[in-house]
């Protein structure tokens, strides 16, 4: 997995529609390598996934490999006020740079 994701279906390319690129060219061609590199979960297996067997599938994956029992829960306060600083941190990063672009 790159970056934590893991498409589950759909069009691999098409985060290429929503990048800046100089020429039409470019897009088409990231477009291509993306095509070429990349793929979902559906293409690999040739059959759709919904998100909650795919993250059961992925629990007992992680819970073998690593030799530990994952036990589902919501964030605590703690996490939780951590999650929004880092989120708060990030929206500032990036309305920056949106301004100074």
């Amino acid at each position: 997995m790159q970056h934590g994701s893991l498409p589950l279906h759909g069009d691999i390319a098409r985060v290429a529609r929503y990048l800046m690129f100089a020429s039409g060219h470019e897009r088409q061609a990231l477009a291509t390598h993306l095509s070429e590199r990349a793929t979902t979960l559906c293409n690999a297996l040739g059959r759709s996934m919904a998100f909650s067997e795919a993250a059961q599938a992925m629990a007992r994956g992680f819970s073998q490999a690593l030799n530990i029992d994952l036990v589902p829960d919501e964030p605590s306060a703690n996490e939780a006020a951590v999650a929004r600083r880092i989120r708060d941190r990030k929206v500032s990063e990036l309305t920056e740079a949106i301004q100074t672009s």
